[in-house]
């Protein structure tokens, strides 16, 4: 959005306040934050800055990085910053991917997580009598206590396995 303002001949303040009545309410918000900085003085690249303490994204820090380079160096902002959109759109799309191709090791997880104490449920239905060592000797009770603290280490490495933590 802000890059097609550029390439029309827009400042990036100008932009930035144009942009103001086309986005969400949480975003727009910090719009109007960044536009009254600079309309009381700040560059934009500064204001820009101030609005970085507010949002600590790294998509954002990107685009700020960007502002600020631009200030400095100058070059083709319009072109910089639809190259990160396309990051930003390629990052999201990366994400969602994760997250679906881990669908399958936190399905995991769960159940190895519950069978054992299934398994358990259902001898201890369908077959009191065999589980009753374990429950009724001090050796046995240790084991339960032993296989339970190994069932959830078991759950939390295969969970923390297919975590999509990407970035």
């Amino acid at each position: 959005m802000w890059s097609n303002s550029i390439r029309a001949g827009a400042t990036l303040s100008q932009a930035i306040s144009a942009s103001i009545s086309r986005v969400k309410p949480e975003i727009r918000e910090e719009l109007e934050y960044i536009q009254h900085d600079i309309n009381l003085g700040d560059t934009t690249p500064k204001a820009l800055e101030n609005a970085l303490q507010r949002i600590p994204v790294i998509e954002f820090r990107i685009i700020v990085m960007t502002a600020r380079i631009h200030a400095q160096l100058g070059g083709n902002l319009a072109e910089s910053l639809d190259n990160i959109a396309d990051t930003i759109e390629d990052r999201l799309s990366t994400r969602e991917n994760l997250k679906a191709y881990t669908t399958q090791a936190r399905l995991g997880s769960a159940v190895a997580g519950l069978m054992p104490f299934g398994v358990l449920a259902f001898l201890r239905i369908a077959s009191p009598e065999y589980l009753k060592p374990m429950v009724e000797s001090d050796i046995g009770l240790a084991f339960l206590m032993l296989s339970v603290v190994l069932v959830f280490l078991g759950w939390h490495t295969i969970r923390k396995m297919g975590e999509a933590n990407p970035m």
